[in-house]
């Protein structure tokens, strides 16, 4: 079972539900649990299409016990059916898929690997990735295909998902390889029923190291996202803490321009951005900050962060310091039409679970009229039949409603440690 390694040694508080509002915990429900077979350990975010079905994918389990793509769907009375689309078999086809699938027009779904693919890859690093894209036939079954294999030079270790321009150019990272094996940003361009891959951008340490986030454009087509480690290289015992880094198109190459970098205090190994209407950019790191926790790299619990444009660069603004009293080690966060920051962390809430420090919380960020954040937890999690330590973003709908996953907890008898993981709603 994986356990945030930058975040080991907390001892954290109950977490308390003081607000009037956290009678929104009432409203939690598991709507699908895993029993192994149908996959395990879901660790990335899902994506609804317009019907409002649910996709996303397992890092471990399916029939061959390397990971799945699956589908929810909602039936009449509420209840979801679960239907697996594809399982991995960790060859040339991939294994271990940690992150989202993205979908086209036509309902076909696109996602990476962190393992498996090409046979001397896998002999040489022992793991590689793939892109895969699966196909969605008349018959509604999907047939996988291969649209890279990660080898070295070109990338290695993809951790993060997809993201398509208006073109239907596919661009995404890997977390290692490249010219220095610090990681990559490529491009997949379709070309007679083939794809190319182009590197954008080779990370060599001052410029960022280990990219792990989805990239996000913006109106101008530009391209952002966040890097674990790298940027000021005098920080996190000389590994880095992580940056945001932009990068932009300029006749027919990409530059890039380090927007932020992360130096403990202001907070560590940040994780993914998300947009308002303004263009302002929001994020987490899972460490850092003023907390007390001992992290791997830098001590602190996390935090959540603004960026703000302003003349010549962009203003860091400090929103959500985490403590031992709440919760600890945020993942990618997500807002919706308000305004409003939706998050989940890895560790804080109930203690009873196997950590001793809490199996991870929900939780949203308001903004306060005339200035300032409301901070609010709706759920707490327990390690038992409702889950454990959610790794991923949440995925919000048209009304409101709060879908999102945990990589433990659920079945605790299914061959995972601790449970094979759950799907959860939250309802306001």
């Amino acid at each position: 079972m994986k356990r945030n390694s930058v975040c080991l040694l907390l001892m954290l508080a109950a977490f308390a539900f003081t607000s009037a509002r956290h009678a929104q915990a009432s409203s939690f429900q598991v709507i699908y649990t895993f029993h192994g077979t149908d996959g395990e350990e879901p660790y990335a975010p899902m994506i609804a299409d317009s019907a409002g079905n649910l996709y996303g994918t397992t890092e471990f389990g399916g029939s061959q016990q390397w990971g799945t793509v699956f589908k929810l769907t909602k039936g009449a009375g509420g209840t979801w059916t679960e239907t697996t689309l594809y399982n991995f078999s960790n060859g040339p086809d991939g294994g271990e898929p940690a992150a989202e699938v993205v979908m086209d027009a036509a309902g076909n779904l696109y996602g990476t690997t962190t393992a498996g693919g090409d046979a001397a890859c896998v002999t040489l690093h022992g793991y590689c990735g793939v892109v895969y894209k699966l196909t969605l036939n008349l018959d509604g079954s999907y047939t996988e295909s291969v649209l890279v294999d990660f080898t070295g030079t070109n990338g290695l270790n993809p951790v993060a998902g997809l993201t398509f321009d208006e073109a239907g150019n596919l661009y995404g990272t890997t977390s290692f390889g490249g010219t220095t094996g610090d990681g990559t940003v490529f491009e997949l361009a379709p070309t007679g029923g083939s794809w190319t891959e182009t590197i954008l951008h080779n990370f060599a340490g001052a410029d960022g190291r280990q990219p792990n986030s989805t990239l996000k454009f913006d109106s101008l087509g530009n391209l952002y996202g966040t890097t674990n480690i790298g940027g000021n290289l005098k920080a996190c015992s000389d590994f880095g803490c992580g940056e945001v880094y932009e990068l932009k198109p300029s006749g027919g190459s990409w530059t890039i321009d380090v927007l932020h970098r992360f130096n403990g205090t202001n907070g560590a190994n940040p994780k993914g951005l998300a947009f308002d209407a303004s263009g302002n950019m929001f994020g987490s790191t899972a460490t850092g900050g003023s907390g007390t926790c001992d992290g791997f790299l830098a001590p602190g619990c996390g935090l959540v962060y603004e960026l703000s444009p302003v003349a010549g660069g962009w203003s860091e603004k400090l929103i959500t310091n985490f403590t031992t009293v709440v919760s600890a080690g945020p993942n990618p966060v997500v807002l919706d039409a308000a305004g409003n920051i939706y998050g989940t962390s890895i560790y804080g809430g109930l203690k009873n679970c196997d950590s001793g420090s809490g199996c991870g919380t929900v939780f949203e960020i308001e903004p306060k009229i005339g200035g300032g954040w409301n901070f609010t937890g709706l759920y707490g999690f327990g390690l038992n039949k409702n889950g454990g330590f959610p790794y991923a973003a949440l995925n919000i709908d048209g009304s409101g409603n709060i879908y999102g996953s945990t990589g433990s907890g659920g079945d605790l008898n299914c061959e995972a440690f601790g449970g094979c993981g759950v799907v959860f709603q939250i309802t306001p």
